[in-house]
């Protein structure tokens, strides 16, 4: 089996600072799993790192998991290859992207174009006590505001006629697609909290309300999907009077304290993996590997 290195965990746990450092020791290539960092236009507010599958949609634009893992398969066959002989190492911290992909999980590309249309006319709410009423498990792990996880949870339903967390649970019985050693990164809370309140202080310093301007002015909209992401419609929502900057920094780093906590519960429920946030330990267990 192909040969991985994953280095996953939740926002602001410093996967990035460590992929790096495995990619210029190992002669290694970074493969995002980042479901926002797909996004052209949207850097600052996703914390954009340099990396393969990284700017290769506009934000109007719908991608879907099955989209990543197609698109994740033939990179790491790319990297990997005879001509480059580089070792693949996937970071990022979307872990449905990461499940899908290390478990090769099947899924369906058909889309019923209509009832697409019938849930992307409501709000985030409305769509997720929809959620609620036909799979409860998967709400609970889903922010209203990611739109597109509960889109697709509900599409899942009504095409299948069962829960898709009950479908993962049937997925994870699957054996591991690679041969992946996944480390998964993280810090005790208090300092997880630190460094997010801090990443988005920076993240203000470096012109978010700026990028999310440029992006209304291009078109894209706060009902697209990718708009709805944290960080990105808190400013917007500053943009229209709703609050000030100082509620709208306020709002952007408990919403992502929040979703790192989900991320955790996500990665300790479902991911076999090494946690540590040790780069010596890590580069130790990769020189056996």
């Amino acid at each position: 089996m192909r040969k991985l290195i994953v280095i996953t965990g939740p926002t602001a746990s410093g996967k990035s600072d460590i992929a790096e450092n495995l990619k210029e020791m190992f002669n290694g290539e970074l493969i995002s799993a980042d479901s926002m960092q797909v996004y052209k236009y949207m850097d600052i507010g996703t914390a954009k790192t340099p990396a393969l599958l990284t700017d290769i949609v506009t934000p109007n634009e719908d991608f879907t998991v099955f989209d990543y893992v197609k698109l994740a398969k033939e990179t790491i066959q790319e990297v990997a290859c005879e001509n480059t002989s580089k070792l693949p190492i996937i970071v990022g911290g979307s872990a449905f992207y990461l499940q899908a992909l290390l478990y090769d999980n099947e899924f369906i590309e058909n889309v019923d174009i209509k009832y697409r249309e019938e849930l992307d006319s409501l709000n985030s709410d409305e769509l997720h006590e929809m959620l609620k009423k036909v799979d409860f498990s998967t709400a609970e792990n889903v922010h209203p505001n990611n739109r597109k996880r509960v889109i697709r949870a509900l599409e899942f339903y009504k095409t299948h006629g069962i829960k898709i967390s009950e479908h993962n649970k049937i997925e994870q019985k699957r054996p591991m697609a690679y041969d992946a050693k996944i480390f998964i990164v993280n810090k005790p809370r208090e300092i997880l909290y630190e460094n997010i309140n801090n990443r988005v202080d920076i993240m203000i310093r470096q012109g978010l309300v700026n990028e999310v301007k440029s992006l209304l002015e291009m078109g894209y909209t706060k009902e697209m999907k990718a708009m709805q992401a944290i960080g990105y419609i808190e400013i917007i929502e500053y943009l229209e009077d709703k609050h000030t900057l100082d509620e709208a920094i306020s709002k952007i780093k408990q919403n992502t304290r929040h979703f790192a906590k989900r991320q955790l519960t996500w990665l300790r429920n479902k991911t076999e993996g090494i946690w540590t946030d040790n780069l010596d330990e890590i580069i130790e267990i990769c020189k056996s590997f």
